[in-house]
């Protein structure tokens, strides 16, 4: 017998804005109703940081290539795993946002515990890391 397959790993990249003015964390809401951090599928040529650009861009309208990380998590989804970058925005930016991919219905800026409980589980865990590290950071 032939050892089994595995399926290609399939790579995704995000970016968390937050708005250290406001507080706030910029979810897109999916056509299905599932709020979500910007992201989406790295392109086989793309770098993931580049992929985290333009999902940003295509799903919000802001543009910015002042990003740090990434931190990773792996998906709920066999085989897929998400890298996440962060940027810190700023009020004027925050408010230039326009969803332009097909597949977002909206943005929202929302406090961190409201993120919390309309992200699902792979990204609510990744979001609680991220907001541990920064919490650690501050107070070095």
């Amino acid at each position: 017998m032939y050892p089994k397959r595995r399926k290609p790993i399939a790579h995704k990249a995000g970016v968390i804005c937050w708005n250290a003015c406001q507080g706030q964390i910029l979810l897109v809401r999916q056509v299905n109703g599932r709020y979500s951090i910007p992201k989406g599928k790295a392109k086989p040529w793309e770098h993931l940081r580049q992929t985290a650009i333009r999902e940003l861009w295509e799903e919000t309208g802001i543009y910015t290539q002042n990003l740090h990380g990434p931190t990773w998590g792996k998906n709920t989804k066999p085989g897929v795993r998400i890298y996440l970058y962060w940027t810190i925005v700023e009020t004027a930016t925050a408010k230039s946002q326009l969803p332009l991919a097909h597949d977002i219905s909206k943005t929202v800026w929302v406090e961190p515990d409201e993120a919390l409980r309309r992200l699902r589980n792979e990204q609510k865990t990744i979001l609680k890391r991220w907001f541990t590290q920064q919490n650690r950071n501050l107070h070095k």
